[in-house]
C-alpha cells in the first residue's frame, strides 16, 4: 500500500479515461496524448493528477510561498568564519586554565585539501600565543573548525 493520500482516482485530468495506476511523475495519457502531471494539491495537501494549466499554478503558489535563498557570496562566508572563529577562540581563552590547547579539526574526505590535512593537529597556548595555529578556516570553501584540546 502507498504512503502516498491520493485525493483523486487514477484518471487522466483531460480526457478521464482510467489510467489503472497512479504516476509516478509526468506521463502521456495512453488514449488523448496529453501529459498528465502528478502534484501535491496546495488547498487539500493530497497528491492530484493534473493539467500543464494547473500544475503551472500549483507551481507558482510554491515559489510564492518558499522563494529560493538569493546566492551567496563566497567571501562573505569566509569572513563569516573566521568571525565565528575568532570569537570562538576568545571563548577558549577563557577556559585556558583549564586545557593544553586548542585542536584544529578537518572533516576527512574526497573534498579534503592538502593545506587542511598539514594544519590538522593539536596546538598548546605557547603555539597559539607564538601566532603558530592558522586562522581558521583556512580558505574559501574549507570546512574546518577548532575544538577545545586536552585536559590538563
Amino acid at each position: 500500500m502507498s504512503h502516498i493520500q491520493w485525493g483523486c482516482e487514477p484518471k487522466c485530468p483531460y480526457c478521464a479515461c482510467d489510467l489503472g495506476k497512479y504516476p509516478a511523475r509526468k506521463k502521456k495519457c495512453s488514449n488523448c496524448g496529453e501529459i498528465i502531471y502528478p502534484r501535491n494539491d496546495p488547498e487539500s495537501k493530497k497528491r492530484m493528477l493534473v493539467t500543464q494549466h494547473r500544475a503551472d499554478e500549483i507551481e507558482a503558489y510554491w515559489s510564492e510561498k518558499y522563494p529560493p535563498s538569493p546566492p551567496r557570496d563566497e567571501e562573505a562566508i569566509y569572513q563569516e568564519g573566521l568571525i565565528r572563529e575568532k570569537e570562538r577562540m576568545v571563548k577558549y581563552e577563557e577556559i585556558r586554565d583549564f586545557c593544553q590547547g586548542v585542536e584544529l579539526m578537518v572533516i576527512h574526505d574526497n573534498l579534503t585539501c592538502e593545506r587542511c590535512e598539514a594544519a590538522e593537529r593539536e596546538y598548546t597556548w605557547s603555539e597559539i600565543d607564538a601566532g603558530l595555529m592558522p586562522d581558521v578556516p583556512l580558505h574559501m570553501g574549507c570546512r574546518c573548525t577548532t575544538v577545545i584540546g586536552g585536559d590538563r
